[in-house]
């Protein structure tokens, strides 16, 4: 068995792989879009999307607007969204990696993750 056969993958929840989606999303899209978008674009259910959408804005990352004009959209620079921390937020799980638990994170790049 070779090396990378040895090593432990990490898997996320489906709630948090759809986070990193519609955040990936609305960082491409540049501009408001609709629930609708992401569904189609990803083939995922609409309550999955709009559940995924209220957490996030929540949280800070989204920015939701009603009425004519309205839409989704990404509530700070993509640049500031760290993916660790989204990751962090968003999963069930209480330690899926390492660096996830101070106590025995020896991860050198987590302070930026």
């Amino acid at each position: 068995m070779s090396q990378a056969d040895t090593r432990i993958a990490m898997k996320l929840s489906l709630f948090s792989d759809y986070s990193l989606r519609v955040l990936m999303f609305a960082a491409l899209k540049r501009e408001a879009f609709r629930v609708n978008e992401v569904t189609v674009a990803y083939g995922i259910s609409r309550h999955h999307v709009a559940k995924v959408i209220n957490t996030l804005a929540r949280l800070g990352y989204l920015e939701t607007r009603r009425g004519r004009g309205g839409g989704i959209l990404l509530a700070r620079p993509a640049g500031e969204i760290r993916i660790g921390k989204v990751v962090r937020e968003t999963e069930d799980q209480p330690v899926i990696v390492e660096c996830f638990d101070a106590a025995t994170n020896t991860c050198p790049i987590s302070g930026s993750c």
